[in-house]
């Protein structure tokens, strides 16, 4: 330890409450927006934002690589759990201080991963949600499959969406291209050449994997390979994710996923990386968002003719545990809305979310303000709202989206 300690970031994290249980991210200073300035101004670059104080925490000086791994869904507080219960069975990861962050609003990965590969905060990047209104196609769209709800992936580049184009800035590899830093992003193979990952690795060597053996080759490969250069390298791993909404994030499935595959992260990288490499290389394992676990009990489900949703001029967008709302008569859906669900859930006008900074600070996105509509929903305790798009949605035991703890803070993981 070096400086700051986990106590005084959480502490730093918590003062930015805004209702009970909720918390504005901390684009200020400890946010995985500032995680990636640190990474910026580390080699040698200008940073986007404050930078996260990662030389308060971890010797940097002896360092030329950064690799950051990503487990989708590793929540602080699901990590801390996991750590207090497997804490003797890690052969690294139990002697290592982790510290919180903030993910970002919302907390989900379309937003989250588009944080981790340029920079820029939701504001900034303007994809803020995994269900977005496009005004600029004029319908409703999956922003991990860019495409139409319910249609085939990437039928909005058909449509002629530029995925290069769409955050109408840069990504963090172009930036590090341009200071003669190498960069490469380690992610499964039915990714590689969807949409979404173009749109996030411009500038970048990306290579695939089909499994967590193949994962953990390719990174040592990679080190190995650039002995001698400066380097970021991203590895993404989803399946946590996956886990935590079919069985949930306190289930026994979701903490053995993540268990094994921080083990195997020790014994396939770290132990098997030459010293020589090592000693010049940072390890920093995080998570995009949390997880929250969730009840079938404490779901409002939604459809078009129902009265929440004749209230407003186009169905709800965003997800679960959070919704962008686009209505016929603001004054009037408020008063519905406060009469009715007011204990599972708070209407922030859009207005108002871009005022406290609830997406950032920075130059806002040029269609931002289309897809927030004109109030943002953020559901309170374990309730979630869940329209029915296709008819094919189902309930879920973990989710994520909204602002509470579980879903906010992330782990930051150094280990050099």
């Amino acid at each position: 330890m070096m400086g700051m300690n986990h106590k005084e970031i959480l502490e730093e994290l918590r003062k930015k409450k805004i209702d009970e249980g909720l918390y504005l991210p901390h684009y200020e200073r400890y946010s995985i927006a500032n995680l990636m300035s640190s990474v910026l101004r580390h080699f040698g670059l200008s940073p986007l934002l404050e930078p996260y104080p990662l030389s308060e925490i971890i010797e940097l000086n002896t360092k030329d690589k950064i690799v950051l791994f990503i487990l989708d869904a590793l929540g602080y507080n699901l990590y801390k759990r996991i750590f207090n219960h497997l804490k003797a069975k890690f052969k690294i990861l139990g002697n290592i201080e982790f510290f919180p962050m903030s993910s970002v609003f919302p907390t989900t990965t379309a937003s989250a991963l588009t944080t981790l590969n340029t920079g820029l905060t939701p504001l900034q990047h303007g994809m803020v949600g995994y269900i977005l209104f496009l005004k600029e196609f004029g319908l409703l769209a999956n922003m991990i499959e860019l495409t139409p709800v319910g249609m085939e992936r990437d039928l909005l580049i058909k449509l002629g969406l530029n995925p290069m184009k769409f955050m109408n800035n840069p990504t963090i590899h172009e930036l590090l291209k341009e200071g003669n830093v190498g960069s490469f992003t380690v992610t499964a193979s039915v990714f590689k050449n969807t949409g979404f990952n173009r749109m996030h690795t411009n500038g970048s060597n990306v290579k695939t994997y089909q499994s967590f053996s193949d994962l953990f080759s390719m990174i040592r490969r990679i080190l190995k390979n650039n002995k001698d250069e400066k380097l970021l390298l991203i590895a993404y791993w989803g399946l946590a994710d996956t886990l935590g909404h079919r069985k949930g994030p306190l289930s026994d499935e979701y903490e053995s996923e993540v268990f094994w595959i921080l083990r195997m992260f020790e014994e396939e990288v770290l132990n098997k990386i030459p010293p020589s490499i090592f000693k010049k290389t940072l390890f920093l394992i995080t998570g995009d968002h949390g997880q929250k676990p969730t009840r079938w009990e404490d779901e409002i489900w939604l459809i078009s003719s129902d009265e929440f949703c004749s209230k407003l001029s186009i169905p709800p967008t965003g997800e679960q545990r959070m919704m962008y709302l686009f209505t016929k008569n603001k004054g009037i859906f408020k008063e519905f809305f406060e009469e009715k669900y007011k204990e599972r859930a708070i209407l922030i006008d859009s207005s108002y979310a871009l005022e406290i900074g609830l997406f950032g600070f920075g130059e806002i996105h040029s269609n931002l303000i289309d897809r927030i509509g004109d109030f943002v929903l953020l559901a309170k305790g374990a309730y979630s709202f869940n329209y029915k798009y296709t008819g094919q949605e189902r309930s879920l035991k973990g989710k994520h989206g909204s602002l509470s703890e579980d879903e906010l803070f992330v782990p930051l993981i150094p280990i050099g």
